[in-house]
């Protein structure tokens, strides 16, 4: 194995390698298997270190109480950087409404003034 990596492939790149071990070593099973967790994980940390510097933006003093959905939601908007001008509000808008009411919406409605209560004389004393 050591001889096949040095001799054959010393110039091949680690992408590389992986998909020709894949493709043309199919007897080496375990060496298969690991070219295709190689191919899946990012060899850099650069990813994770933007993931992080993000979550320092998000997450500063004013906004120290976020939930972890929250949070997780806001950086994987931020991560994915969506063109606000392609963006269509309408289904978001729609899932807002129908999941949960606004306070403020529940207070306009349930406001009503109260009727003006007569104390008799001995009640004025305790009102």
């Amino acid at each position: 194995m050591k001889g096949m990596l040095q001799g054959s492939y010393k110039n091949y790149s680690l992408q590389n390698l992986c998909k020709r071990v894949i493709l043309m070593h199919e007897d080496l099973t375990e060496f298969v298997m690991l070219c295709i967790i190689a191919l899946c994980f990012s060899i850099t940390s650069v990813e994770c270190e933007r993931s992080f510097s993000t979550q320092n933006r998000i997450k500063n003093k004013c906004r120290g109480s976020l939930k972890p959905e929250n949070l997780d939601t806001l950086i994987f908007i931020a991560m994915t950087k969506c063109d606000i001008s392609s963006f269509n509000p309408q289904k978001s808008v729609q899932l807002r409404l129908s999941k949960k009411k606004s306070r403020k919406g529940r207070l306009v409605q349930d406001f009503k003034t109260r009727a003006k209560r007569v104390c008799s004389q001995t009640e004025r004393q305790d009102c």
